[in-house]
């Protein structure tokens, strides 16, 4: 195995923690608010309050990563998410507001990370490769989220669901020990790379600029700039809906006990984390045998993006624990193809600028953990149903499609 594989299984299993940390809340939250008392609204706000904090920190972290070094501050975040995790159940026991102020941080915590792991990426992967290597990281949140559904399902209902914070908190500080100990941010340093590899690294990794002489404007004013933003947008607002809603949604609709409807909601996520390799094959190979970049990178948004609507719209009609499911697994399995295709240009349009364009992106771009989260508590307590959350995410995937169309590109736009 190549040691930039290998760095990227390692950053994929600490996506995986990241995204466990947050699911478990989904299925935790249903034990709690009966403990609790809350209504439909709070247990939406509860399950969003990490996603303030998470868009809150990618803009200040794309800042801070090129000052302490991407290894190092992925690190450091894992470390930090994990400790709040470890303190989740006695935050809660202490009061709401102890709660929120804990799930806030952490989503800080997890934010920092994302701009860290984008420049750190950059240094490893080329380009012919970025896809692939890419879904490898990807698939780590993909199935972070199934396998915390799961594994949170069985946990909440055997030992409680403090048990659920207490697990994956304990794994994220045994990763940080390994991390720290095999993390390097420049390939050319690493003890085990060998030559080949380094030149390959040191030709196509690129490079990442000096944070003080960032174009901020030209950066922000650039319409593929936009088109990306809004992208990450729409794709993250059904990635949230179901993030947090699906096991309520198993639950309360279709019937499915706790800890079924953990194991159903995972089973999109396990789709998903399936489709990303077919899809990120696809497309390098699209790539490999001379297709244009741009025709390959709007190709695999528009099939994500436009396969994703059409599963949406069928989920309020589901009549069966069968039918939902099959609308569900099917709306997140075209997704991954959104990975091969606007997620990419992240590392695309500006190279010397990843930490700070991820910054922007994921700030902005997940948006909708903040509004997306509680509104559907809000429309289930008004409306006593799930219907609109999936209506809405499947209307903003076709602007989402129309934006990319227009302006969308993966060629390099800043220097």
């Amino acid at each position: 195995m190549s040691l930039r594989r290998s760095m990227m299984i390692t950053l994929a299993v600490a996506w995986f923690l990241s995204y466990a940390d947050r699911v478990n809340m989904s299925v935790a939250s249903i034990p709690m608010q009966a403990e609790f008392g809350w209504n439909e609204t709070t247990k939406g706000l509860v399950m969003g309050s990490v996603f303030l904090g998470y868009l809150s920190s990618q803009l200040l972290g794309g800042w801070i990563v090129n000052r302490i070094g991407a290894a190092r501050m992925v690190g450091l975040a894992v470390l930090g998410f994990s400790l709040l995790t470890l303190v989740t159940p006695a935050a809660a026991s202490f009061s709401f507001t102890a709660l929120i102020i804990t799930r806030v941080a952490l989503g800080i915590a997890e934010g920092f990370a994302v701009p860290a792991t984008y420049a750190f990426m950059g240094r490893w992967m080329p380009q012919n490769e970025r896809a692939r290597l890419l879904a490898i990281v990807v698939s780590g949140a993909t199935i972070g989220a199934p396998g915390g559904l799961i594994a949170s399902g069985f946990l909440v209902e055997a030992f409680g669901w403090q048990s659920a914070f207490y697990t994956f908190g304990l794994l994220g500080l045994a990763w940080c020990v390994y991390w720290f100990r095999v993390a390097r941010d420049d390939p050319a340093s690493h003890p085990q790379i060998s030559e080949q590899e380094r030149t390959l690294l040191a030709d196509n990794g690129g490079d990442d600029g000096d944070d003080t002489s960032i174009p901020v404007r030209k950066i922000l004013r650039h319409p593929a700039v936009w088109a990306l933003i809004i992208n990450k947008f729409c794709a993250l607002w059904m990635v949230y809906v179901f993030l947090a809603w699906l096991p309520s949604y198993f639950s309360a609709v279709q019937g499915i006990s706790l800890a079924g409807s953990g194991l159903f909601a995972a089973l999109p996520w396990i789709a998903m984390s399936l489709m990303l390799y077919v899809a990120s094959g696809y497309s390098d190979g699209l790539l490999a045998r001379g297709r244009d970049l741009d025709f390959v990178r709007k190709l695999m948004q528009v099939i994500g993006l436009g396969g994703a609507m059409v599963f949406l719209a069928l989920i309020p009609f589901a009549a069966s624990p069968a039918m939902a499911l099959f609308a569900t697994c099917g709306a997140m399995a075209a997704l991954a193809a959104c990975y091969s295709g606007a997620d990419p240009t992240v590392l695309e349009l500006a190279p010397r600028y990843r930490g700070f364009l991820t910054g922007v992106v994921g700030t902005i771009g997940n948006i909708p953990g903040v509004i997306a989260i509680p509104m559907i508590g809000w429309l289930v307590d008004t409306t006593g149903s799930y219907s609109w959350g999936f209506i809405t995410a499947a209307m903003l995937n076709v602007f989402g499609i129309v934006v990319w169309l227009i302006f969308g590109t993966g060629r390099k736009v800043i220097d």
